[in-house]
């Protein structure tokens, strides 16, 4: 509204006015804060577990969020098929046993060679240790825990059918805990890994005390999807408040490797390749002065050479100030445009409206003409028919007697001719 009450003149500013400047006194990157980022409370050590051999889950022991100790039993399969292998896994080596006991006998008595008994020797061996591995996969057909945790995720449900090694769980092992964050590249060069960070957990109040934390891994690759760089932040001493799955916000502070001054990024004026700030003076004189740029940043920019801390940067700069006037001169001009084609085309649905509104009319007294035409029709034949029937009828009065009906028709048909 305010920029179509003003299309009816374009006023031009008055020479010599002054516009006002934001200024701001220059300070250290240090001074400013650091970075917040958004994460999720992980568990230091998490093993997602699946069966070492292959089958279908007959049951489901533990929920998602269970607490469970070492040793705990978590899923089972179907010990059906492992039985089974036990078994004959068992017949085997009692058969192999007693064919070696039997060829001891034997060659003891110098009925077999050396070699025969060797051969049923190692058969027995080989028999035994069949049988121990099927003992062990029928074991296997019970999931345990490793170590005390907490079930993070299920990937799996009972009687579904999985692979040897296939994750159906995920357990979060008690210990410590970090928050998993996502830097992105631009930030990279201000942080390392060691670096302290304050950790406040939105779940626990705006009061609460932030938790100290401490950068521990910094992924060397980037997401291909995301082009963000996976980090954990390590609580130093997590509270019982800290819970798997919470939102956490991790601030770090401003890094001893940037040692520049931060800006604000509309206090950059690119003059071609070169970044440059306005300076202003102690006898308010304004002039550009080239900088070294060492870091882009949401909050700003971090200048590592050309300012010093206390010198006061223009930040509303006069390009930016006539880039307004021009953006507000086409403005003006596209709603007088605007304002121009709604009045033309305004007219021109008057003239259609007109022009539709005349033929309309027209078609209507038409229709009444030629309906009025026909009732005038009707009304004369009508007339016709009664006149013709009254003077047949007077003369028969007249006469004194009826006429007869091919006579009367015939009289009646003359009369309405004449008529």
């Amino acid at each position: 509204m305010a920029i179509l009450s003003g299309c009816n003149k374009e006023t031009t500013p008055a020479a010599g006015i002054e516009r006002p400047a934001l200024t701001m006194v220059v300070g250290s990157a240090a001074t400013d804060g650091g970075n917040t980022y958004s994460g999720e409370i992980r568990a230091r050590h998490e093993a997602q577990l699946g069966f070492r051999i292959g089958g279908k889950i007959a049951e489901r022991l533990v929920d998602a969020g269970a607490r469970v100790r070492a040793g705990q039993a978590l899923m089972r399969l179907d010990p059906g098929d492992a039985g089974l292998q036990l078994s004959s896994a068992e017949a085997q080596h009692r058969l192999a046993e007693a064919d070696a006991q039997r060829y001891r006998e034997l060659r003891g008595k110098g009925f077999v060679s050396q070699a025969a008994l060797d051969a049923k020797e190692a058969a027995l061996k080989a028999a035994s240790a069949q049988a121990g591995l099927a003992r062990n996969q029928s074991g296997y057909t019970t999931l345990r825990a490793d170590r005390a945790g907490v079930v993070a995720a299920l990937f799996a449900e009972a009687g579904q059918v999985v692979a040897a090694g296939q994750p159906v769980l995920r357990l979060a092992q008690d210990g410590g805990r970090e928050v998993a964050i996502a830097l992105p590249e631009s930030h990279l060069s201000n942080l390392e890994v060691g670096a302290s960070a304050e950790i406040t957990l939105p779940a626990a109040g705006d009061y609460a005390a932030p938790l100290a934390g401490r950068l521990r891994e910094l992924s060397p690759a980037a997401d291909p999807a995301s082009r963000t760089y996976a980090a954990r932040v390590a609580l130093l001493q997590p509270g019982p408040e800290v819970a798997l799955g919470m939102t956490a916000r991790v601030r770090f502070a401003a890094s001893k490797k940037s040692g520049g001054l931060l800006i604000p990024l509309s206090a950059i004026f690119q003059q071609g390749k070169q970044a440059a700030v306005w300076i202003v003076a102690a006898d308010r004189t304004v002039s550009l002065r080239p900088v070294q740029v060492a870091a882009y940043r949401d909050d700003g920019a971090v200048i590592a050479g050309g300012l010093a801390a206390g010198e006061r940067g223009k930040q509303d700069l006069e390009h930016a100030s006539r880039r307004t006037a021009d953006l507000l001169r086409e403005a003006k001009q596209q709603a007088q445009d605007i304002l121009v084609q709604a009045d033309r085309r305004a007219t021109q649905i008057m003239e259609e409206a007109k022009t539709a509104a005349k033929a309309e009319g027209e078609r209507l007294v038409a229709g009444a003409k030629a309906e009025i035409e026909q009732e005038v029709s009707r009304a004369k034949e009508m007339l016709r028919t009664q006149v013709a029937a009254l003077a047949v009828a007077g003369a028969e009065q007249i006469l004194k007697r009826e006429v007869d009906a091919k006579a009367h028709a015939d009289i009646l048909a003359s009369v309405q001719r004449q008529l």
